[in-house]
C-alpha cells in the first residue's frame, strides 16, 4: 500500500505539532519545578506559566512563518497550552490522569455492585412460593 504524502502532509504536520508542543512543554516545566524542588500549588503555578511562554513563543514563532511551518509551531501552542489541564488534574488526584481513572473505574465498579445487589434483593422480595391464587373472599384450602 503507497500513502501519499500529499494527502496526508497537512494533518501529520499537525499531530507531531501537538505532541511536540506538548513534550517541550513538559520537559521544559518539569525539570524547571524538578530543579526547584517545589510541590503542591507552586509546582502547578511554576508549571503552568512555563508551559504557557513555551507556547506563547511557539505561537510568536508560528504566526511570522509560512506553510506547514506556521502550522507545525502553531499546533505546537496548543499542544503545551493543552498539557496543563494534564498539571491540574495530577494536582486533584494522585497520580494524576491514571489516578483519575482509577477513582471513576473504582465508583463504576461500586454503583455496578451495589446495582447488582439491589436487582438480587428486589427478585428475592417478588418471588412467589408455589402457585398460589388469592381470590378475595374466598378460603383455599390445601
Amino acid at each position: 500500500m503507497r500513502i501519499e504524502f500529499e494527502r496526508i502532509k497537512t494533518p501529520l504536520t499537525g499531530a507531531l505539532g501537538v505532541g511536540t508542543g506538548a513534550a517541550v512543554g513538559e520537559l521544559t516545566s518539569e525539570t524547571a519545578v524538578r530543579v526547584g524542588k517545589l510541590t503542591g500549588n507552586k509546582r502547578l503555578g511554576v508549571k503552568a506559566i512555563l508551559k504557557g511562554v513555551v507556547g506563547g513563543v511557539m505561537w510568536f514563532l508560528g504566526r511570522r512563518t509560512v506553510g506547514l511551518t506556521s502550522l507545525f509551531l502553531e499546533t505546537a501552542s496548543y499542544g503545551s497550552w493543552g498539557s496543563i489541564l494534564l498539571d491540574v488534574i495530577a494536582r486533584l488526584y494522585p497520580g494524576g490522569v491514571t489516578g483519575a481513572a482509577q477513582a471513576i473505574a473504582l465508583r463504576l465498579q461500586g454503583i455496578s455492585v451495589a446495582g447488582r445487589k439491589v436487582a438480587q434483593k428486589l427478585e428475592e422480595l417478588e418471588k412467589v412460593e408455589g402457585e398460589k391464587e388469592i381470590v378475595e373472599g374466598v378460603e383455599i384450602v390445601e
